[in-house]
């Protein structure tokens, strides 16, 4: 995680709101800009050698998506991740990736069930090596895989509109080795119940796995909110 307090140099692009967009948009999913806290637009414009204008495009865009809050006559204010959030969330990737891993298995070839045990063994490899940043890579690609052989396209774009909400639960996540490890053998019996083409148990097997993961983190976290 890089702290907002260092100097960076940043090579600007010609379409600066976008720029900036992407930009703190990245500070605020990594926890580099705190969560709650007010978001000065002087200083990120300092920051990034830029005018307030495209900061403050971009944090109205960010607004739209629920990352910061504005608050009249005061200022915008990183939106934080509170228990009840990650619960409507959790409660919700429960539904609908469950949902899809049942779906997704006449649609699993050989090809496509060797390629996620191989996975898996990376992801083992990962957490073995503290390398946490890979591990939470190789989750994505494993949880999009499925629900990618879901061949739906609807279901698709729902869970796409939740990626960002979903990669800060992902960070927080793995905040716990405890969590880590038991998600890597919840993933196990996901990929088996698959490799056996049993598709009710690999809804199962994946409701089971972000439920268990919902109350982890809950557990982690105190019922604080971050």
């Amino acid at each position: 995680m890089h702290s907002m307090d260092k100097k960076t140099e940043f090579s600007k692009p010609k379409d600066l709101k976008n720029w900036a967009y992407e930009t703190i948009k990245k500070w605020i999913l990594n926890f580099d800009l705190e969560s709650g806290k007010q978001v000065h637009i002087e200083s990120i414009a300092a920051k990034l050698g830029t005018s307030r204008t495209p900061i403050r495009e971009a944090l109205v865009k960010l607004e739209s998506e629920g990352l910061v809050t504005a608050i009249p006559r005061v200022g915008f204010f990183v939106t934080g991740v509170t228990a009840q959030d990650l619960n409507k969330l959790l409660e919700l990737r429960e539904l609908l990736e469950g949902y899809a891993a049942e779906k997704s298995v006449p649609f699993f070839n050989e090809e496509d069930i060797k390629l996620l045990v191989k996975l898996q063994k990376q992801a083992v490899e990962s957490v073995e090596q503290g390398n946490f940043t890979k591990f939470l890579e190789i989750e994505v690609a494993i949880h999009s895989s499925i629900i990618e052989h879901s061949q739906n396209s609807y279901l698709l774009r729902i869970i796409d509109s939740l990626k960002d909400l979903t990669y800060r639960e992902r960070l927080l996540s793995v905040r716990s080795i405890e969590n880590v490890r038991e998600s890597l053998n919840e993933h196990k019996e996901i990929i088996e119940a698959l490799r056996l083409r049993n598709g009710k148990l690999a809804g199962q097997s994946m409701r089971k796995h972000i439920n268990r993961v919902q109350k982890r983190i809950l557990l982690m976290m105190g019922k604080k909110d971050v």
